[in-house]
């Protein structure tokens, strides 16, 4: 398991109510990595298969990122709410 992966599940299962079981958190985990598997396999199928990274290539990477940061601000705001 890569490390900075294993670092941004952390932050994302204090997103998991501490009353879940074992089987939850494990379903979590497995939903979470499954994610991380889609992102990359959309990333590799959709880079321009040329040498450098053509202007396509730019703007999916830049909508990729603006998406996950949206969604990654959302679990700060909803872990700083659980932690009120």
């Amino acid at each position: 398991m890569s490390k900075r992966l294993g670092e941004e599940f952390e932050l994302f299962a204090r997103c998991i109510p501490s009353n879940a079981v074992e089987a939850q958190k494990w379903d979590m985990q497995v939903a979470f990595y499954a994610g991380a598997s889609s992102l990359l396999t959309l990333i590799m199928e959709g880079l321009t298969p040329d040498e450098e990274p053509t202007n396509e290539d730019l703007h999916m990477m830049t909508n990729l990122h603006t998406e996950l940061t949206d969604f990654h601000d959302l679990i700060k705001i909803k872990v700083a709410q659980e932690e009120a």
